[in-house]
């Protein structure tokens, strides 16, 4: 058509279209020709090019993939921000109900039953955070055929009597640099995922390898580097998913499961795990032939260190006399965490933004902490606050909190501000602790 077009009209044309090859495999081309006449306007040949532009437009499409994660991302992370403050004035609330309602059975059973509901969302929100956060908390060399093996229970306990599982792990699986509890995490999502899509029955195969990804394929995956990488395969004999629903699996809150019975975070998660440590997932499926899923992550030659495990108290709440400015935007939250920190003692000064923090800070000489949320309006973060509050007071102790990562830490100076972060949303006794160690830190920096 466009040929018939141009010819008559005698003005070269310039199309994109697809070509169907002998082997079934489809290109894209971009097609130009112009047509010469005659002296009686006759068409006499047509000279033109077809270019082969499949490897621009799968970057193109790839691109517009990633940024739109990028996107879905940076809107969850705001969404589970203001969220998570709201859930920490509910459970906040809610802890201090308890202490109302020990004698009176019903209340309390109430106040329980609320309390649940609460932190079943606080889990479903971190889940959410989990997906946009940009890096892993605690990093181990792993060796995943180690991690699988030791969850081999818990796989067969996950599927059906009608599913087989098989496992195919390499000998000489390299190592990986990753939160082991994500990973495993990882897995059971997908094994679950795989049991509802085999709800006769089926196979699921665990495979691991060691791959190198060379240039070509990276130069089709920009968020990628060519390297060596461990690479593990999720396949299933289920029912498979059309290329419209693949375009949308790593979507927060996308489901294909009825009503009720999944929350749509359980792929998104598994992206945001893959994405924070460097890999790469692909996902391969056709309705009625099953899904086969690609995870890789890059090879490490650190060596395995031990873990450090983190001190919990599980002694009576630890209280103070000392001085806290509490800064932050939610002003119920703010009320909240002075009744908390009063009620163990401690003499609190309130403040809703980081301007208002500083007049305090000028003016009254007794603070001895401040706690700040991150992430707040008016064009100064919490780092930020941090860094001048100690600028003119050298001496004073900080404690940030924060929902989400924030991006300032790698800003020179602002870095050793993270190192009691207590995120959000946060209970009485977390506070409390936090508090009472930072404040009991000795002053070396």
């Amino acid at each position: 058509a466009a040929f018939a077009e141009s010819v008559k009209n005698k003005i070269p044309y310039n199309i994109e279209h697809r070509l169907r090859m002998a082997n079934g495999s489809v290109k894209y081309v971009q097609e130009h020709c112009e047509t010469f006449y005659d002296a009686q306007g006759q068409p006499l040949r047509s000279v033109g090019t077809v270019q082969d532009i499949t490897e621009r437009v799968t970057m193109e499409d790839a691109l517009r993939r990633s940024q739109k994660m990028e996107a879905i991302g940076q809107l969850s992370g705001g969404i589970a921000h203001d969220f998570n403050n709201q859930l920490a004035v509910i459970i906040g609330y809610l802890d201090f109900l308890k202490n109302y309602t020990t004698n009176d059975e019903k209340p309390r059973l109430w106040v329980d039953a609320a309390s649940k509901a609460t932190l079943r969302c606080i889990d479903l929100t971190r889940q959410l955070l989990t997906f946009t956060r940009r890096q892993g908390k605690n990093k181990k060399v792993t060796n995943l055929n180690t991690t699988i093996k030791g969850l081999e229970t818990m796989i067969a306990r996950s599927v059906t009597p009608r599913i087989e599982v098989q496992y195919t792990l390499a000998d000489d699986l390299s190592q990986v640099k990753i939160d082991p509890g994500e990973f495993q995490d990882t897995i059971l999502n997908l094994v679950i995922n795989a049991r509802d899509a085999m709800p006769g029955g089926g196979k699921l195969l665990i495979e691991t390898s060691n791959t190198h990804l060379e240039k070509g394929y990276v130069s089709l995956n920009h968020e990628i580097e060519a390297g060596d990488y461990v690479q593990m395969k999720l396949i299933d004999t289920g029912t498979g998913m059309s290329a419209e629903t693949l375009e949308h699996i790593f979507e927060p809150f996308f489901t294909t499961k009825p009503e009720g019975k999944g929350t749509g975070l359980g792929l998104p998660m598994i992206y945001g795990f893959v994405k924070r440590y460097g890999g790469h997932i692909k996902v391969d499926s056709q309705p009625g032939k099953g899904t086969c899923i690609y995870i890789y992550l890059p090879c490490t030659t650190a060596s395995e260190s031990a873990a450090i495990a983190e001190n919990i108290q599980t002694t009576a709440l630890p209280t103070g006399s000392e001085s806290i400015l509490i800064v932050d935007d939610e002003i119920a939250l703010l009320k909240l965490t002075s009744h908390q920190l009063t009620g163990l003692g401690y003499r609190t000064l309130l403040a809703e933004d980081p301007a208002q923090a500083m007049k305090i800070l000028a003016t009254d000489k007794e603070i001895d902490l401040l706690f700040s949320d991150v992430i707040m309006p008016g064009g100064m973060n919490g780092y930020e606050l941090a860094q001048q509050a100690v600028e003119i007071r050298p001496g004073l102790k900080v404690l940030l909190t924060s929902g989400v990562t924030a991006k300032a830490i790698s800003i020179n100076g602002m870095a050793r501000f993270s190192a009691h972060l207590l995120n959000k949303p946060y209970r009485r006794d977390d506070l409390a602790r936090r508090i009472r160690l930072v404040l009991d830190e000795k002053t070396g920096r």
